[in-house]
């Protein structure tokens, strides 16, 4: 057993968050993702921390004993999180985390115990500054959000988009993309495949026609 650190860096300049865990100290563990961004390393978290490492702001959320294959903690919050704009993170669970009968979520128990520490006040987001017009993505709709040429080009076909995915038995994201030939890869689906399971047609939203309609792409309504 050693002390697991469940933290979040936010990123000032567009309210968006990204959720890890480090056994290391929080400082170091803060030194090895700029060094990882400035390698280079892949996904809109680093590309981000890159080019405005000081408008980051770390917190640590919490501290405790784990054992080394438990990420439950950072599993959950990512999965409370997932699909959402502000969110960061492109693995819809935490990377490394314990898999069969050594995950503890596999019990009703654990499920349980789990939602109540993260509903409410206990939720170790609540309150942070993440809703409503303190949110940095506050009155975005997601296809106005201009971080990442790849999602913006994503929400200008939507309109085609949907109907594949809707003609082809509602296919989950990772199918989706094999579905588009490789034209967008996952990390830009996940956003617009959430938008279209929760009922969202491109054909019947008025804000989202009043932003398409200006753009030249075959895919939006006239």
């Amino acid at each position: 057993m050693a002390k697991l650190i469940i933290y979040m860096a936010h990123d000032r300049d567009n309210g968006k968050c990204y959720f890890g865990s480090t056994f290391q100290p929080l400082e170091k563990r803060i030194k090895q993702h700029i060094y990882y961004s400035k390698k280079k390393a892949r996904g809109h978290f680093y590309s981000a921390l890159s080019k405005r490492p000081d408008r980051f702001f770390w917190l640590k959320i919490s501290e405790h004993e784990a054992d080394c294959k438990d990420r439950s903690i950072e599993d959950k919050i990512i999965k409370t999180y997932w699909g959402q704009d502000w969110l960061y993170n492109q693995n819809p669970q935490a990377v490394g985390f314990a898999t069969g009968e050594y995950n503890p979520n596999q019990t009703q128990a654990w499920k349980d115990l789990m939602k109540k520490r993260l509903s409410g006040k206990n939720n170790p987001m609540h309150g942070r500054g993440l809703k409503g017009s303190r949110n940095g993505m506050f009155g975005t709709a997601p296809w106005e959000n201009r971080n990442g040429k790849g999602n913006r080009a994503v929400w200008k076909e939507a309109k085609e988009l949907f109907e594949l995915w809707n003609n082809n038995n509602r296919p989950g994201a990772r199918k989706l993309e094999k579905l588009t030939n490789g034209k967008f890869t996952l990390s830009n689906l996940i956003g617009i495949h959430k938008k279209f399971r929760s009922g969202w047609n491109p054909s019947t939203d008025e804000k989202y026609l009043s932003w398409c309609n200006p753009l030249p792409s075959p895919f939006c309504l006239k």
